[in-house]
């Protein structure tokens, strides 16, 4: 039965749980504040690979979280976090929905991106949340570094009530010179509506090196674990303070990290997910 009070939380505790062990290698080259995905650093779980069209992801990909499904009618809850972090880091952890790459910082023409949640697949309709999917979150992602000339980036998209051709500036301020591998920026719709789908991104100039970037759809699972600013220390939060968050089927759970440094730093510790 899934977890609703005191009782059932004491009963799923009381089971061994899966426990994922994370170490994961620092990232460097960021401005502080700027938020890092870690699904190619190298360490536990493996190092994720390059997208390359438009796919959904799934427990099941390498670099995510090993994952067992709940069965019989139970569900899986994040219950327990322990971890070691350096230099004041924010640490979340997102079920990565779906992902793209192979985008270039040289061509001015509209490249298509095409990625999609409003499908089935993999357990989509539970992962992705709310109906209005205002839990979607979406990002453009750093795979090799792009050109040093920072350019306004335009991203069309359809909106979670259906609307198709929206579209929405990230600013190159924003973006900077020679986009990083692994740091990632928000794809925030206009006013903050939702949105189901990325159609294409459109670069207002050529950055200078084509690289290779692309577009990822997350949900947020957990967030907020925080070493002080400028040290080195552990942390270990259980079911109150994380808010037992639910870990739905075939998620594709992996981290991002948004250091007060140049470096995310090596990020070290343990998760317990338990089944109620």
């Amino acid at each position: 039965m899934p977890v609703t009070n005191l009782n059932s939380l004491i009963a799923a505790m009381a089971g061994s749980g899966q426990i994922t062990v994370m170490n994961k290698a620092s990232i460097s080259s960021l401005v502080s504040g700027q938020t890092a995905s870690l699904w190619q650093s190298a360490g536990l779980p493996g190092a994720g690979a390059t997208p390359t069209s438009a796919a959904i992801c799934s427990k099941d990909l390498v670099g995510a979280f090993p994952l067992i499904n709940a069965a019989g009618g139970k569900v899986n809850y994040l219950s327990r976090v322990s971890f070691w972090l350096q230099n004041g880091v924010v640490q979340q952890i997102h079920d990565r929905l779906a992902h793209m790459a192979g985008l270039s910082g040289t061509v001015t023409s509209a490249q298509t991106v095409n990625l999609d949640v409003t499908g089935s697949a993999s357990n989509l309709v539970a992962r992705r949340g709310a109906a209005d999917y205002s839990d979607v979150r979406w990002w453009i992602e750093g795979y090799s570094v792009l050109g040093a000339s920072p350019q306004n980036l335009t991203v069309t998209y359809t909106n979670g009530a259906g609307t198709s051709g929206r579209t929405v500036v990230i600013p190159s301020a924003v973006i900077g010179g020679s986009f990083r591998p692994s740091r990632v920026i928000e794809i925030i719709g206009t006013d903050r509506e939702p949105i189901r789908s990325v159609q294409s991104v459109q670069w207002a100039a050529n950055t200078g090196t084509a690289g290779n970037f692309g577009v990822t759809a997350t949900r947020t699972v957990a967030s907020g674990f925080q070493s002080p600013a400028g040290t080195n220390s552990s942390m270990h939060l259980g079911a109150r303070e994380i808010g037992l968050p639910r870990v739905e089927n075939d998620a594709c759970l992996f981290l991002l990290s948004t250091p007060e440094a140049t470096f995310t730093g090596v990020f070290a510790g343990h998760c317990l997910i338990i089944e109620g």
